[in-house]
C-alpha cells in the first residue's frame, strides 16, 4: 500500500495536487497526515480538512503525531521519524510521493520506489510556510475554511 508523507499545515493545493497525483496512480493509497503536539492547527483538523477534499474509497489518511525534530543528514533522527511512520502504516509499501528533496531517501527506508511530484513547484508555487505567513497574500484557502471564520 503506497503511502504519500504529507505534512499539510495547512493543507494547500501542492499538498492536494499530490495526493491526487498519487491517489491516480494507485488502486490503495494511505495518506500520512504528519503534525507535532505544539502547531497551531490541531492534527485531527488537519485531517479532516483533506478528508473534505479526498473523499475517494482507495485514499485513506491516517493523522500521526510526530514531534521528532527534523534533520535530514542524521540517521538516528530519520530512524526515529521511520518508527513513527512505520508504526502508522506497518504493511509493505510499494511508491513513496513526495513533493520534497528526502523523498528519495524516504522511499529507500521504506523500501519503495520514490516518486518525485512538482519538486519545483511549478504546478502550483506555494509551501506551507508561505501560506502560515500570509494566507490571504498567497491565494490559498482550505475548503470550508471561509464558512468557518
Amino acid at each position: 500500500m503506497p503511502p504519500t508523507c504529507s505534512l499539510p499545515y495547512p493543507p494547500h493545493a501542492g499538498h492536494h495536487h499530490l495526493v491526487r497525483t498519487a491517489a491516480a496512480r494507485c488502486r490503495r493509497l494511505t495518506v500520512l497526515v504528519c503534525a507535532s503536539s505544539v502547531e497551531s492547527v490541531q492534527r485531527e483538523r488537519r485531517v479532516a480538512w483533506m478528508r473534505e477534499v479526498h473523499p475517494e474509497p482507495h485514499i485513506r489518511l491516517i493523522g500521526v503525531v510526530d514531534d521528532v525534530h527534523v534533520d535530514y543528514s542524521d540517521p538516528d533522527v530519520w530512524d526515529a521519524h521511520m518508527a513513527i511512520f512505520r508504526a502508522a502504516v506497518p504493511e509493505a509499501v510499494d511508491a513513496v510521493f513526495t513533493s520534497e528533496a528526502y523523498g528519495d531517501e524516504l522511499g529507500r527506508r521504506f523500501g519503495a520506489a520514490a516518486v518525485t511530484v512538482d519538486l519545483d513547484r511549478t504546478t502550483h508555487p506555494v509551501s506551507g510556510t508561505a501560506v502560515r505567513e500570509d494566507r490571504w497574500a498567497t491565494g490559498t484557502t482550505s475548503p470550508g475554511l471561509c464558512a468557518r471564520l
